[in-house]
């Protein structure tokens, strides 16, 4: 919902820009629009002023026969010339201005023509030429007063229209710029109010979480203390317990019946079986709460040992190794080992009688995005698979989750399968210690595969 309100706000604050910058731009275009009348106008009334003292010039020197009239005659004539090309530049962008323009551009020439035949024919000295001349000439500038009037005041016409436009976009553009600053404003206090809000839950939000977290170091520590003491404690008891069951088995030897020899037989199993759990129990625990230095891991020289170490189990199921490249991880040496053979040693312990077993133990890099846990969904990472395959008895992938559960066994004939139900629940801690995790599949009578997910 936040997300859409911003988004909502800035697509409104980006119309009310554009707006802005439109009206704005179009105010800008009608005052250089207006500027452009008027220079237009200037130049009409400086045309006409410049037609008039030829007119002047010309009538002054037909009076008084002195040549001095002829030299602002001469140097109006340029400035005519000037002005028409000033107003036919002016009104390029109106058709209808420039075939006025050009209408009294002819009319002027023809008039510059007749004043300057007026000229000629009085110094030739014929007085009757000149005063059909200047009646023709007074004709030629009542056209040419017409043609400037109707100029001017088209001019003045658009001038109003253009004039209008500016003050209609100069009182819109600050209403438009007025409510362009009130939303924004508004928006800023709005984001400043949610802002604090959510710092302010956050900083609740952290507050517990740290509690949380020092409640859950502290719990932790404690359980750890616990599980070691207890563990400790359980040890010398199942000695005792082994020690007094030997000495039994020996002392009484000659009086015991088969029944009785077969009983404490049994018992000596489970308390070896039992030794063996508080010593698994001990393992799991002294993965809490780790203070190792993370380095880097090679697991190919980590393989190598595991396969040394069940090297007699290897040999007494006849199991064949298939072992591919494997790449360096960084983490904890000793708990990479312990990953590693607690998998090896699963699929030693579940395989089947009744076909060769063959472990195939390779690895690959992928993002991973499927098999990742929900909470590891959300970062983009790479991880690097060590795959650990086997063809043994496998497992229904129902219990693809349970099998890594502490004290969770899925084969109930203890004499066929050794399992303890805690050397998996160890692979899962130990990932999750290297911020990795680990998935399982299988079908039962159809083998397993375990693969690890080491971060890069």
């Amino acid at each position: 919902m936040a997300y859409t309100g911003f988004i909502v706000s800035l697509l409104i604050i980006t119309l009310l820009s554009w707006l802005y910058h439109q009206q704005y731009t179009t105010m800008l275009r009608y005052t250089a629009a207006v500027e452009h009348s008027y220079r237009a106008i200037a130049e009409v009334n400086r045309f006409a002023s410049q037609v008039k003292d030829v007119e002047t010039a010309e009538r002054g020197y037909l009076l008084t026969h002195d040549s001095s009239f002829l030299l602002p005659y001469n140097d109006a004539v340029k400035s005519i010339e000037e002005s028409l090309d000033s107003l036919a530049s002016f009104t390029r962008d109106n058709p209808l201005l420039q075939q006025q323009v050009m209408s009294l551009r002819y009319t002027t020439q023809k008039r510059l023509l007749n004043l300057s035949g007026n000229s000629l024919n009085q110094l030739a000295g014929n007085p009757s030429l000149v005063s059909f001349n200047l009646l023709e000439g007074k004709m030629v500038m009542d056209t040419i007063k017409s043609a400037v009037s109707t100029l001017t005041r088209s001019e003045l016409e658009l001038l109003q229209e253009r004039n209008n436009a500016r003050e209609s976009y100069q009182l819109a553009v600050p209403k438009i710029l007025m409510v362009l600053l009130v939303f924004s404003s508004s928006l800023l206090l709005v984001s400043f109010v949610v802002i604090v809000q959510v710092l302010r839950k956050r900083k609740q939000y952290l507050a517990r979480l740290e509690t949380s977290n020092y409640e859950l170091q502290a719990n932790n520590e404690e359980l750890a203390q616990i599980a070691k003491v207890v563990s400790h404690d359980l040890q010398e008891p199942l000695r005792k317990i082994r020690t007094f069951n030997n000495r039994m088995v020996i002392k009484h030897r000659e009086s015991l019946t088969p029944d009785a020899r077969q009983i404490l037989g049994r018992l000596d199993e489970a308390v070896i079986r039992m030794q063996a759990l508080v010593e698994d129990l001990m393992n799991y625990t002294s993965l809490t709460g780790n203070t190792d230095t993370i380095a880097t891991v090679s697991l190919n020289d980590v393989v190598k040992r595991i396969l040394q170490y069940y090297q007699p189990e290897i040999m007494d199921k006849k199991a064949t190794i298939q072992v591919g490249p494997l790449l360096d991880v960084q983490g904890y040496d000793h708990q990479v080992f312990i990953a590693l053979a607690a998998v090896v040693e699963n699929a030693l312990k579940f395989s089947s009688a009744d076909t060769p077993l063959v472990i195939r133990i390779n690895g690959r890099m992928d993002m991973a995005r499927d098999a990742a846990p929900d909470e590891k969904r959300i970062a983009e990472n790479k991880y690097y698979i060590v795959q650990i395959a086997d063809n043994g008895i496998g497992f229904n992938d129902i219990f693809r989750e349970k099998i890594f559960d502490i004290f969770q066994r899925l084969h109930s004939g203890e004499a066929q399968y050794e399992g303890k139900g805690i050397g998996l629940a160890i692979v899962r801690k130990v990932m999750h210690n290297h911020h990795g995790f680990v998935r399982a599949e299988g079908r039962e009578n159809d083998g397993a595969m375990f693969c690890l997910y080491f971060p890069v």
